[in-house]
């Protein structure tokens, strides 16, 4: 009850305030996906990703969430181009091992193992 009442939070003050409304929504999709509003989640990740403002590392960040919920819908493909973006983008080594993880495990399940063992490889670094 407490996440889907902090959305409902969340939501009322972006639309209260233009400025705030930018900040919170990271959080705004942290809590869709902990909700599994998966579908409103691609959506506002989405609208994240038009933002100009964003940092590389912002951008990255909403690449990872997209592509992991491709990932969770079997959409492969897709998944591994937008974790190569994220992935040129991020230069935090932690985020980058998480992202290596994420195209390690889409192509273990394409059946393309010797990728899948070289990123799982770099996500363990």
């Amino acid at each position: 009850k407490k996440p889907v009442e902090a959305l409902s939070n969340y939501r009322l003050a972006g639309a209260m305030d233009a400025d705030l409304a930018m900040r919170l929504q990271k959080k705004v999709i942290e809590l869709q996906l902990a909700t599994d509003e998966t579908g409103a989640a691609s959506a506002s990740l989405e609208s994240y990703l038009k933002n100009k403002e964003i940092t590389d590392s912002e951008r990255a960040w909403a690449m990872g969430q997209q592509a992991q919920i491709l990932i969770d819908r079997a959409d492969f493909l897709p998944a591994q181009s937008l974790l190569a973006e994220a992935l040129r983008l991020e230069l935090d080594p932690v985020v980058r091992g998480e992202i290596n993880y994420r195209i390690g495990y889409s192509a273990w399940k394409t059946g393309d193992n010797e990728e899948a063992e070289r990123c799982m490889r770099l996500g363990q670094r």
